[in-house]
């Protein structure tokens, strides 16, 4: 056997897969350039001996002989270095990742595998095996960018995401989703329906999830929730039901918004297109019964003057009625917006809700506890101090004669005056008004406004709360309730704050 058989034998003693005529030195090369890598040997000062190919821009006179680390980014050369010399000294195989130039000069990323290569001498070299993964690493950075750019869009929205494993019943919820219902676990559909949906829609919710489960299609649903400290909030809830090849449900994942702001605004503007439909009609009432009482109140003034004094008590009780049906008239008018306006200045808010606040409770027959909480700073108001009063003590007296014809047990009445200090808002005050009395259905709160309604066991004109929502829509603000049976009443007067004014 000549000597190159001899080499090729020690290349390949048992001779595996290769052919006895084949060089191995030759395939081992040729292998090594068709690898998606860079195979470099490295001599035991970190010089570049042997480079199974190069980049563009370079040739072997460029790399052979030079130090290893010329060619890796100055920040990443010393973990690169500190790497090889630990391979050296162990001889247990390692890696790194680095920044170094690309094919054609611009950034690219490279992870290293080294390995120890003993030298005839006794010194240790080493294998370097470079792997391009800047495409990996840009894929990586834009998978991080767009969710960052998701994760900001869900934080913007206040989107809450979740996710139903039908198989499993594992459910996931993302922060908003635990922020919009106020609770620390998820809840899988039956302890949500039982535990946060509102009673009053929990039906209606289970129908629509059935009929959604039935069809393999998910239903948008419009519902309110009861959050743990019994606040009340709007969601809109859509998403999607993922099926098995047979068709059978297995997974439904979606997304729940709180809609109680825009919820809140569509109610107020549905209200105002409804009180104005009754203010255009009030005010036609009205004007008629007024010329009436034009003609009826001089008259029982003359008729007083003539007549026996026998009758003089019934003329009396009839120029009453006609004051207070005078009085009736202008309320009317009020609510119609059909009176002059009123002058306005600057008004302290504090002041006007405070004495509204003590001629309420001056007016208290039976034990109501009262509580009056102000802000340091006293927010104005451009108002009429008289008729803003007025809307104040209406909601108070509304307040007070909820809590004494439901006889309640440790009746209280609390009021707040909070500036809004969001700065997406005008700048506005609200004064809060909220009692622990019987509540209100939701045909009484759908009416609670209307001029005449009154669910008051006493006789009442029922124009108090009527003439308050007239007087703060003529302030440019708005009047809101929110209530439940059994959960007492909120109402809450938004005024906006006087330029000039904190």
């Amino acid at each position: 056997m000549s000597d190159s058989s001899d080499d090729r034998s020690a290349l390949n003693p048992r001779g595996y897969g290769l052919d006895p005529d084949e060089d191995p030195l030759q395939f081992l090369g040729s292998l090594l350039q068709a690898m998606p890598a860079y195979i470099s040997r490295v001599t035991p000062d970190l010089r570049i001996r042997y480079l199974s190919r190069t980049q563009e821009g370079y040739n072997a006179q460029d790399v052979i002989g030079a130090r290893i680390l010329d060619f890796i980014a100055e920040r990443d050369q010393a973990h690169a270095k500190e790497c090889m010399e630990s391979v050296q000294r162990t001889g247990q195989p390692a890696s790194y990742d680095v920044e170094a130039a690309g094919p054609r000069g611009e950034v690219a990323y490279y992870s290293n595998y080294v390995s120890a290569v003993r030298e005839p001498d006794g010194r240790v070299g080493l294998c370097v095996v470079a792997v391009d993964v800047t495409a990996r690493r840009l894929q990586e950075a834009r998978a991080r960018a767009t969710d960052e750019q998701l994760k900001l869009a869900i934080e913007a929205t206040g989107i809450g995401l979740w996710s139903w494993n039908l198989d499993t019943g594992d459910v996931l919820w993302n922060e908003q989703m635990y922020q919009i219902h106020g609770v620390s676990e998820p809840l899988p559909l039956d302890r949500y329906l039982d535990e946060v949906v509102h009673p009053d829609d929990r039906a209606q919710l289970r129908d629509r999830s059935e009929r959604s489960l039935a069809r393999g299609v998910y239903e948008e649903s419009l519902y309110r929730v009861v959050r743990p400290d019994g606040d009340v909030r709007y969601v809109l809830s859509n998403g999607r039901i993922e099926n098995d090849a047979a068709g059978t449900p297995i997974r439904i994942a979606g997304g729940t918004l709180d809609v109680t702001e825009r919820q809140s605004m569509e109610e107020r503007f549905r209200s105002v297109q409804k009180m104005e439909s009754i203010g255009s009609l009030t005010a036609g009432v009205a004007h008629n019964f007024n010329n009436m009482l034009m003609v009826l109140l001089p008259t029982l003034e003359i008729v007083s003057e003539v007549v026996p004094p026998a009758y003089q008590p019934i003329v009396e009780d009839a120029r009453v009625v006609g004051d207070r049906a005078a009085d009736m008239v202008r309320q009317l008018m009020t609510f119609a917006g059909q009176r002059g306006s009123s002058s306005k200045a600057p008004v302290p808010i504090n002041a006007v809700v405070q004495d509204a606040f003590e001629d309420c409770q001056g007016s208290l027959t039976e034990p109501i506890r009262m509580e009056l909480v102000l802000p340091p700073d006293e927010p104005f108001v451009l108002a009429n101090a008289d008729e803003i009063g007025q809307v104040f003590l209406n909601v108070l007296h509304n307040a007070r004669d909820a809590l004494v014809d439901a006889s309640t047990e440790q009746p209280h009445i609390t009021v707040r005056v909070v500036p809004i200090e969001n700065e997406s808002l005008e700048p506005a005050v609200r004064v809060v008004v909220q009692d622990n009395g019987p509540g209100m259905t939701e045909e009484v709160h759908a009416r609670i406004f209307e001029p005449f309604f009154t669910t008051a066991r006493a006789q009442r004109a029922g124009l108090g709360l009527a003439t308050a929502f007239a007087i703060v829509r003529e302030h440019e603000g708005w009047i809101t309730a929110k209530s439940d049976p059994g959960r007492g009443a909120t109402f809450t007067i938004t005024l906006p704050l006087v330029a000039g004014h904190d």
